[in-house]
């Protein structure tokens, strides 16, 4: 949630995934970083279709293209360079 509405809401702006990264019980659990990038933009992804969803339920047209907007440039951008060194 955080990577997806920080561009609308600056107060979310944390970077809570890479504090995770770091985490060792995190890093020691085989293969928990595997995909995690890829596995993360799909998070994205889905946070952005559920609330696409929302908002054709609500009829709520001025937030339907804002995230409209901000899932294309998720899909633009694809999954984050994901840091926990």
């Amino acid at each position: 949630m955080c990577c997806t509405w920080a561009p609308w809401h600056p107060g979310i702006a944390a970077d809570p995934l890479s504090g995770l990264l770091r985490a060792p019980a995190v890093r020691a659990g085989p293969g928990a970083l595997r995909d995690a990038a890829a596995r993360h933009h799909c998070y994205e992804l889905q946070i952005g279709f559920t609330h696409l969803g929302w908002n054709v339920w609500t009829g709520n047209q001025a937030d339907l293209a804002a995230t409209a907007r901000r899932l294309a440039e998720i899909l633009e951008r694809g999954p984050l360079p994901l840091t926990g060194d």
